[in-house]
């Protein structure tokens, strides 16, 4: 018997992320993408390199909010 891997969508991940008004420095982003999303540094700079700060700065304000 195989097992069935979970879903890989996530609606933190969506193609479209909308900006936020503004963002911090992106030293500031790629230490809260590692501490937000367990990342290591290279996958963190990846993440800030693949969205706009402003997406990062929307990501980043999502999770915090789910993990209240």
């Amino acid at each position: 018997m195989t097992g069935v891997d979970p879903p890989l969508s996530d609606d933190l991940w969506e193609d479209d992320v909308p900006e936020a008004p503004t963002a911090r420095p992106e030293a500031e982003l790629v230490a809260d993408a590692m501490a937000a999303f367990s990342l290591s540094k290279s996958e963190a700079e990846e993440l800030v390199a693949a969205y706009t700060p402003r997406q990062v700065e929307t990501l980043l304000l999502r999770h915090w909010r789910q993990s209240e």
